[in-house]
């Protein structure tokens, strides 16, 4: 029977991952190890240590001990040098694996002594919608993602590992992935899933590709509709803008205890209903005679009101996402 680790990096993870270990330990199949690379300045090595005074199959290290690098990269490294088993599994602390997973990926190796490198999917564990179309889009292009990689240690030997020279995550993972196709069979599995919790990450990317399109679907608009194409750019400008509000009035905060979002700031889509009565003021009044400034304003606004359906509470978790579950 095979053995198999199961590698965790961790940056200020107290929220996370008690959590995680939590539903490792209560795997169909218990890994041999839990190697949980630290390098945090709040309460996530205690929680750790806490762990492995309870299960002998939890291993607390310090990144610092072991590399003079920093950043997730050197911690997926030096964990895997550190594991004793046939599998490596790599996953972060934020991740939230179904009870049979490692089970069904040790099944995949013993089934196959040719396969090397194994990775999975990745799904937002809150069923936001937005959430979960960047996460589709990112597993059909990044395979090889970090929080759901699993390899045979001496495949991994084989390569030059994960750079730990790239202090982010830079693709690091990917990186890595396709340097271990070179060695021997890797295999994308869908079926593969793995929960995670950062979905603000996920939005991120999803929304920095819905701009860039909404640019270039503009500005070649514009040559047959100019209002039309500036509605497109103002689309594009409302999401940035209230992505941007997120950040700066902080209204996005995760309550991991009662598992929902708490949002101390006016919600988006109070701002975009005011934008477009008073663009529609402006309008009338010929105020602003510009009509293709005022298509813009309005394609602002009504972004900014979908930005709130797609990304806050009210719009999606408690909304959409029971329309899709009742679906």
């Amino acid at each position: 029977m095979l053995t198999v680790s199961v590698v965790i990096p961790t940056l200020n993870e107290e929220h996370n991952i008690g959590e995680l270990l939590d539903l490792l330990e209560h795997q169909t199949r218990v890994p041999d190890e839990i190697i949980v690379v630290d390098e945090s300045k709040d309460r996530t090595a205690e929680i750790i240590s806490s762990f492995s005074l309870k299960y002998s199959n939890v291993h607390l290290i310090k990144n610092k001990d072991y590399s003079r690098f920093s950043g997730v990269n050197a911690a997926r490294h030096v964990g895997t040098l550190y594991a004793s088993s046939d599998i490596v599994i790599q996953t972060d602390a934020d991740a939230v694996p179904t009870n049979d997973w490692i089970e069904r990926i040790v099944a995949k190796f013993e089934a196959d002594e040719e396969l090397v490198g194994l990775t999975g999917s990745v799904k937002d564990y809150k069923n936001r919608y937005f959430d979960e179309l960047t996460c589709l889009f990112a597993n059909f292009i990044f395979q090889g993602m970090g929080n759901n990689t699993a390899y045979r240690k001496e495949a991994y030997m084989k390569t030059e590992g994960y750079n730990e020279a790239l202090a982010l995550n830079q693709g690091g993972d990917i990186i890595f992935w396709n340097s271990l196709k070179t060695v021997g069979k890797c295999e994308y599995d869908p079926t593969m899933v793995i929960g995670h919790k950062s979905g603000y990450k996920w939005r991120v990317v999803g929304l920095s590709i819905t701009e860039a399109i909404l640019v270039v679907s503009g500005f070649f608009t514009r040559l047959l509709n100019k209002r039309f194409g500036d509605s497109l750019l103002g689309a594009s400008a409302g999401l940035g803008l209230a992505e941007a509000g997120s950040v700066i009035v902080g209204v996005e905060e995760i309550n991991e205890e009662e598992e929902k979002l708490n949002f101390t700031g006016i919600h988006h889509d109070i701002w975009g209903i005011i934008g477009i009565i008073a663009t529609l003021l402006l309008d009338k009044t010929n105020i602003i005679k510009n009509k293709e400034i005022t298509s813009f304003l309005y394609g602002m606004c009504i972004s900014i009101i979908i930005h709130h359906f797609l990304t806050e509470v009210e719009g999606c978790t408690k909304g959409l996402c029971l329309i899709k579950k009742s679906g």
